[in-house]
C-alpha cells in the first residue's frame, strides 16, 4: 500500500518486533484479529473497527459472540473517529480476569515451576483426562444418515459416567456434522486423519495379508510394527482401554487395531448397513477381532423417517456387465446382464431401476446367485414421451423399497473395468430430427450410468464424427498446431466477449500463432475487422478439429467444451476435454459473484487439475476470495485484473431501454423446449413486464438466456414481440439500456459498469436456491446489492420504478459495486497481458 498520500499514517517498520511496538501504544484499533487478547494485558484502550461485520460473521464467524465483547465497535469511519479521539475507555476487568489471569509478568517462571515440580508453585496442573483410560466408540463412516441414527441410539444408552470418546473417520459432509453435533452433547469426539503413512513394503504386506492368512502370518512382525506406529499416530496422547467398532468392517483403522495389542471388538449389524463382503473380510481377515450381532429390529426402530431413505444404501452395489441398446417406436432401450451385491436385509423382489427423481425406468430378472452375489438380466426403457420433462442429465439408480418403509439406492456402475473412474464411454446415440434432440446412455463421473437428452449439436452428425476421428488420428502422428493459442467464446459462435478482445491484442502485438474459433453461421462473422480475418478458424472445419486436438494453450470465456460443442457424445472429444497437459486461461463471460461456487449446480466450475498452467480472471479481491473460499481454488491460479471486455464497454447518454434478463435455470431447460410459457423462467419475464408502467412498456426488450431462447423457438407466447430477435449483439443492447431487470444474472455487473441502474426481482429466491442444490447461497443480499431489491414486484409503485429508471446511480450502489468490480480505468487487458507474459503463456 502506498502511504505517501497520508500525512499522519506510516507503514509499520519491518525491523521492529510486533509486541514490543504494541507495548508502547496507547490504543489498539483492530477488526477480528486475536491480537486484542494480547493487548488486553496492558489494560489500555481497545477499539474494534468492523467495517464488514455482517459479511465476515456470516462467512467466517468468530468463536466468541463478537457483539458481546467489552470493547466499543465502529462500523464506519465516522463512528471510529470519536472513539479514538479521546483517551477515556471503559474498563474490561471481567474480560482480563477470564483471558489474562496468568499474565502477571512471571508466566515463564510459573510454567517452569510446574514443569520441574517445584514445591509451592503458583500454578497447579489440571486433572489430565488423557491420563485416564477411555473406551473408544468407533464409526468407520459417518456419511449414512440411517447408520448415524443407530450410532446415536447406541451412545445414548451408555451410562452417564462412561469414560467414552467417539472416534470417526471418512469424509465430513452435512450428515457427518449433524452426527458430531449430537455426539458432542454427551462425550468428546476424535476425528481421524484420512491419510495413511506406510512404506512400500508395508503397503504390499497389508494388501497381501488382506487376502491370505498365510501372508498374514508371514508378514506379522512387519504389520505389528506398522500397527503400533499408526495407532500412536491416529490416537495421539489419549489412552484407550478398548475400542468398540459400532459398525464392524475391515476399515484401515480396525486393521491396524487387529495387528496391535489394544483390545477391540465389533458389532456386526444387519447386512444392510455392512456390505456382506466386508462382513466376510472382517471375520476372515481379522482373526483376533471379537464380534457380536446387533438387534436388527431395534436398529430399524431408531432410524428416522428421513434417514430411512438411505438405510439400504451401504449394502448395495450394481455393475453392468453387458450393454445392448436400440431404439423402439416409443422409447429408447438398454438391455444386458448386471452384477449385484446385496446385503442380507435387501430383498431382490423389492429392487427397481429408477431415475434420481424416483421415476421407474427399468426392471430386473434373476439369472443366478452365488452367496451374496447375484447375476441378473436388466432392461432400461426410457419413453420418448417423458423426454421434454427430463433434465439434461439423469443418473440411473438401483433402489430397494422394503414394506416397512426402509429404502436405499446406489448409482449403477457403467462397467466393471473402469471401477471408480470415467473413460467417457457412450452407448447408443439417437438423433430425433423432428424434435431436434439427441439422447444417449453414457458413462458419467466415477463410472456411473447416466441417460442424457439435449439439443442436437453439429458434431452429432455421422459426417462430423468421421472428420473428428480423422483429425484425431492425424494430430497423433503430426501435431502441427502444437504452438497454437486457441481462443473462443460461447459455443464458438460469438465474437463480443473478452476472448475477442484478447485475440485482437495478441494479433496487434505480433502473436501470429493465435487463432479464434468462430462459426461461419454466426452473425458476428462478417463483422470481424479485415485485419483479424486471416486468423479466424471456421467452426467444424478440419482445421478446427486438428487445432482442437493439437493446441497447447486455450483461452476462453467459457468451459473448454465451448471450443468445439456443448455436451459432446463423442469419446475422442470428451477425452481431449479432460486432458491434463494443456494450458487454460478462463476469462469468464461475466463476474462470478452471484450464485455461490459451492452450489451443487456449479460442479463444472470446480478447479481443473492440469499439469499445464491454469489461470482464472477475477475482478477484485472479493471475487478472488469467493473462488478460494467457496470454490476451493488455489489463490495462485487467480488473476485479479478485471475482465478485458469491460475495456470496450460503452453507454449512450440517451440510453432509454428497459432490458429484462433472468439468469439460466438449468432445471427448466427441457420443460422450456416443450412448454416455454409454463416455466417459472417465463413467469419471471411476465412479472417484470407487468411491473413496468404502461407508458414505458414500448422501451422493453427481453433478453432470454441463449439456451432458453433456442428452446422457445417455434412456440408462441403473448409477449413474443418484446423478445430480442437476434439482430443485435448484447453489447449493442446494453449500450442503449437505462434500466436492467434481472434476478441473479451476472449481466447485472456489465450493465451497471456502463451506467445503467439495476432492479433485482427476488420474488422466487428461496425456490431457485433450492433448485440450484444443497449449499447454494446468493453472494449479495439486500445490504450489499448494487441495485434496489424487489421481493414483491406487485407492490412496486410507479414512483419507485421511475426513480430507478430516470435517476442516476446512487453513491451507495456505486460503493457496493466497486467492492466486487475493482477496476474502472480501461486497462484490464493490459494487466492480463502482463500477467500472462510473466507466466510464460504468451
Amino acid at each position: 500500500m502506498d502511504f505517501s498520500a497520508f500525512e499522519h499514517v506510516r507503514p509499520f517498520p519491518s525491523e521492529l518486533e510486533t509486541y514490543d511496538f504494541l507495548a508502547a501504544c496507547d490504543t489498539l484499533v483492530t477488526d477480528y484479529s486475536s491480537v486484542f487478547f494480547d493487548f488486553a494485558v496492558t489494560n489500555r484502550k481497545i477499539v474494534l473497527f468492523a467495517y464488514d461485520k455482517d459479511e465476515y460473521l456470516s462467512t467466517k464467524g468468530t468463536y466468541l459472540d463478537y457483539d458481546a465483547l467489552p470493547f466499543p465497535i465502529a462500523e464506519t469511519p465516522s463512528e471510529l473517529v470519536p472513539l479514538i479521539s479521546t483517551s477515556e475507555h471503559s474498563p474490561y476487568s471481567a474480560f482480563r480476569e477470564e483471558f489474562c489471569r496468568h499474565a502477571t509478568g512471571h508466566a515463564c517462571e510459573d510454567v517452569l515451576d510446574v514443569a520441574l515440580g517445584v514445591e509451592g508453585a503458583r500454578l497447579q496442573p489440571l486433572d489430565n483426562p488423557s491420563a485416564r483410560e477411555h473406551v473408544g466408540y468407533y464409526a468407520s463412516s459417518t456419511g449414512n444418515a440411517a447408520l448415524n441414527d443407530i450410532v446415536c441410539s447406541e451412545l445414548e444408552r451408555l451410562p452417564e459416567n462412561d469414560e467414552g470418546v467417539f472416534i470417526c473417520a471418512g469424509k465430513y459432509g452435512d450428515s457427518s456434522l449433524n452426527l458430531l453435533n449430537n455426539v458432542a452433547r454427551t462425550m468428546p469426539y476424535l476425528a481421524l486423519v484420512s491419510s495413511h503413512v506406510q512404506t512400500t513394503p508395508e503397503k504390499y504386506a497389508l494388501f497381501l495379508a488382506s487376502r491370505s492368512r498365510l501372508a498374514q502370518l508371514l508378514f506379522s512382525p512387519l504389520l505389528r510394527e506398522l500397527a503400533h506406529r499408526e495407532v500412536a499416530r491416529l490416537l495421539p496422547g489419549i489412552k484407550f482401554g478398548r475400542i468398540i467398532d459400532l459398525n464392524a468392517n475391515a476399515s484401515y483403522f480396525m486393521k491396524m487395531l487387529s495387528f496391535s495389542s489394544m483390545q477391540h471388538e465389533g458389532i456386526l449389524r444387519d447386512g444392510s448397513l455392512t456390505r456382506l463382503r466386508r462382513e466376510v473380510q472382517t471375520r476372515r481377515l481379522l482373526g483376533r477381532y471379537p464380534t457380536s450381532s446387533a438387534n436388527v429390529a431395534s436398529d430399524r426402530q431408531v432410524v428416522s423417517e428421513e434417514a430411512s431413505q438411505s438405510y439400504f444404501t451401504p449394502g448395495m452395489q450394481a455393475t453392468l456387465l453387458t450393454r445392448h441398446h436400440r431404439s423402439a417406436d416409443d422409447s429408447y432401450l438398454m438391455r444386458g446382464l448386471i452384477s449385484l451385491r446385496l446385503a442380507r436385509g435387501v430383498d431382490f423382489g423389492n429392487l427397481v431401476i429408477e431415475f434420481a427423481d424416483g421415476r421407474g425406468v427399468g426392471h430386473l430378472r434373476k439369472v443366478a446367485q452365488l452367496g451374496h452375489k447375484i447375476l441378473s438380466s436388466y432392461e432400461i426403457r426410457v419413453p420418448r414421451s417423458i423426454l421434454p420433462d427430463l433434465p439434461i442429465h439423469n443418473q440411473i439408480y438401483l433402489r430397494c423399497h422394503a414394506s416397512d418403509g426402509m429404502s436405499g439406492g446406489v448409482r449403477i456402475r457403467y462397467n466393471i473395468r473402469d471401477r471408480h473412474r470415467s473413460s467417457n464411454r457412450v452407448s447408443g446415440i439417437w438423433v430425433d430430427a423432428t424434435r431436434g434432440t439427441t439422447s444417449y446412455f453414457r458413462q458419467a463421473a466415477k463410472n456411473t450410468l447416466c441417460f442424457s437428452t439435449r439439443d442436437t449439436v453439429s458434431i452429432d452428425a455421422p459426417g462430423e464424427r468421421l472428420k473428428i476421428a480423422v483429425a484425431r488420428a492425424l494430430t497423433r502422428v503430426v501435431p502441427i498446431y502444437r504452438r497454437t493459442i486457441l481462443l473462443y467464446e460461447k459455443n464458438a459462435s460469438r465474437y463480443e466477449e473478452s476472448a475477442s478482445v484478447v485475440f485482437e491484442r495478441l494479433i496487434d502485438e505480433g502473436h501470429t500463432n493465435a487463432r479464434f474459433i468462430l462459426s461461419s453461421h454466426s452473425a458476428d462473422f462478417d463483422l470481424v475487422d479485415q485485419k483479424y480475418r486471416p486468423y479466424l478458424v471456421r467452426k467444424n472445419s478440419m482445421r478446427h478439429y486438428m487445432m482442437f486436438f493439437s493446441a497447447k494453450t486455450f483461452i476462453g470465456t467459457e468451459m473448454l467444451a465451448h471450443a468445439i460443442d456443448l455436451r459432446p457424445a463423442n469419446r475422442c472429444v470428451s477425452r481431449r476435454l479432460s486432458a491434463k497437459n494443456i494450458n487454460y486461461v478462463f476469462l469468464q463471460h461475466g463476474v462470478m459473484y452471484m450464485i455461490s461456487l459451492d452450489s451443487e449446480s456449479r460442479t463444472f466450475f470446480k478447479p481443473k487439475k492440469l499439469r499445464g498452467i491454469y489461470r482464472i480472471v477475477t475482478s477484485s479481491e472479493a471475487e478472488k476470495s469467493h473462488f478460494v473460499d467457496r470454490g476451493g481454488y488455489d489463490p495462485s491460479t487467480l488473476y485479479v485484473c478485471g475482465l478485458p471486455k469491460y475495456d470496450r464497454n460503452r453507454w449512450d447518454e440517451d440510453a432509454d431501454l428497459i432490458a429484462i434478463m433472468p439468469t439460466w435455470r438449468p432445471w427448466e431447460y427441457n420443460s422450456a423446449r416443450a412448454h416455454f410459457t409454463e416455466t417459472s423462467y417465463y413467469q419471471f419475464i411476465v412479472t417484470a413486464i407487468n411491473a413496468v408502467p404502461e407508458h414505458l412498456r414500448e422501451k422493453i426488450i427481453v433478453l432470454p438466456h441463449p439456451l432458453f431462447k433456442e428452446a422457445a423457438e417455434g412456440q408462441h407466447n403473448p409477449h413474443e414481440s418484446l423478445f430480442e430477435d437476434g439482430s443485435k449483439s448484447y453489447d449493442a443492447i446494453l449500450r442503449r439500456t437505462r434500466l436492467l431487470i434481472t434476478d441473479y444474472s451476472s449481466i447485472a455487473y456489465d450493465a451497471f459498469y456502463r451506467g445503467a441502474n439495476v432492479l433485482f426481482f427476488w420474488q422466487d429466491l428461496e425456490e431457485c436456491l433450492a433448485q440450484y442444490g444443497a449449499g447454494t447461497e446468493l453472494m449479495i443480499d439486500d445490504e450489499t446489492a448494487f441495485g434496489n431489491v424487489v421481493r414483491d414486484p406487485a407492490k412496486l409503485s410507479n414512483e419507485e420504478f421511475l426513480r430507478a429508471y430516470e435517476g442516476p446511480q446512487s453513491e451507495e450502489h456505486l460503493s457496493r459495486y466497486r467492492r466486487i468490480v475493482k477496476f474502472h480505468d480501461g486497462h484490464n487487458t493490459d494487466r492480463l497481458m502482463e500477467l500472462m507474459r510473466k507466466d510464460g503463456l504468451i
